[in-house]
């Protein structure tokens, strides 16, 4: 039976939930109606398994944000979000290069899975990356890299309210685009709150052993027009993992509210 939809709250994620967050991201792609690339990946694998878990573990980063909706009665995990600022993407080839690399050694130092479909996976890689850099450019933006809710609390607001409260904390204090790269189940949304198509993700997963074309769209939402636009900047006030490229005038008192 659904919970009412205002038993839950959007939140930070807890210090001790990194294990909830991935199970509940995990059990979300799980479903067999999610044509998504990540059960290609590890094909006849339960995608909830410690062996998978503890591999996707490895991409979590401290500096990035993670937002859940939790269940107020209990504190489980209904949906979460994950949210990369990239303040200083790579402009030249051979930054680009060295990024891509760093993107591979991580991939490299992850725990493996057995029957792990490596040639998808680097396929996968290499496509959203190159997409990434060709859809932003070499300006700062923000990747919505996860938005996931548990199947039975599907469709009662979980995944709009965690993208709004993502998308209002970004236009609260920056100038950055978001990116993301959606699946069929997440496009409609992403339509929603402004994101527009700029190119189809260029993989077709059944030519690496896929068991279905899984097609994902690259979007970007532009930045909200906010008041004083024409405050530059400062690079040096910005803060990793709270959203706050904040502008010179909001100060002390606009990071509280992030923070807080």
């Amino acid at each position: 039976m659904h919970p009412p939809k205002d038993v839950f709250v959007i939140d930070k994620l807890g210090i001790m939930e990194v294990q909830a967050f991935i199970e509940c991201y995990c059990t979300a792609y799980q479903q067999p109606e999610a044509d998504m690339i990540m059960p290609m990946l590890f094909p006849g694998t339960d995608l909830r398994s410690p062996e998978v878990r503890n591999r996707l573990q490895k991409y979590l980063n401290n500096h990035d944000v993670y937002l859940v909706a939790r269940y107020q009665q209990t504190g489980k995990l209904l949906g979460v979000s994950w949210w990369h600022t990239e303040l200083n993407p790579p402009k030249t080839p051979e930054d680009k290069e060295t990024a891509f690399a760093k993107v591979k050694e991580r991939k490299d130092e992850a725990p493996d899975v057995p029957g792990r479909n490596q040639p998808l996976e680097d396929a996968y890689m290499e496509a959203a990356f190159d997409a990434t850099m060709e859809c932003t450019g070499p300006d700062p933006y923000v990747e919505l890299r996860v938005l996931a809710v548990l199947p039975h609390h599907q469709r009662r607001g979980i995944g709009s309210s965690l993208l709004r409260e993502g998308l209002e904390r970004l236009d609260r204090c920056t100038r950055l685009k978001a990116f993301v790269i959606a699946s069929i189940q997440g496009k409609a949304l992403h339509d929603k709150f402004g994101f527009q198509v700029t190119r189809e993700l260029p993989l077709d997963p059944t030519n690496w052993g896929g068991n279905s074309r899984s097609t994902h769209w690259c979007m970007l939402r532009l930045p909200a027009v906010c008041e004083n636009d024409d405050i530059p900047l400062d690079e040096n006030i910005f803060l990793t993992g709270t959203f706050n490229y904040l502008r010179p005038k909001q100060g002390l008192e606009t990071l509280i509210a992030l923070l807080g």
